[in-house]
């Protein structure tokens, strides 16, 4: 696998509204990239993001902690060249925000990466 660097540190989150009030109010993160319900993404200046997801009611949260997210090129062919070689995904490819997919892997300790793909 190859990677075209990182794109930032995403953390799941209960209460999306309360987590942005946060982070733009308490900690001064002002430059807002996308916001959703489920996804909201503040550039940090450094050519890097913190992204923020919602966490399925549903579902238990992948981590606790934070989750890399690399660039890459060609995310619907890694994934399947990834599955092969015995990688367990968690999450499979999903529009992440309009033109940007994701899918989300464990390594054998069961931390999380993030593949990310921004077709815009």
């Amino acid at each position: 696998m190859t990677t075209t660097g990182n794109y930032g540190t995403m953390y799941y989150v209960k209460d999306m509204a309360k987590a942005v009030d946060y982070y733009k109010n308490a900690v001064g993160l002002t430059n807002i990239v996308y916001e959703s319900d489920s996804w909201t993404q503040f550039d940090l200046g450094d050519g890097t993001c913190l992204c923020l997801h919602i966490e399925d009611a549903n579902e238990p949260p992948l981590t606790k902690g934070g989750i890399l997210i690399s660039k890459v090129k060609g995310l619907k062919e890694l994934v399947p060249a990834l599955k092969e070689k015995g990688v367990e995904f968690c999450m499979d490819i999903k529009e992440v925000h309009p033109g940007a997919y994701a899918a989300d892997f464990r390594d054998a300790d069961g931390n999380v990466m993030s593949l990310y793909e921004d077709l815009n």
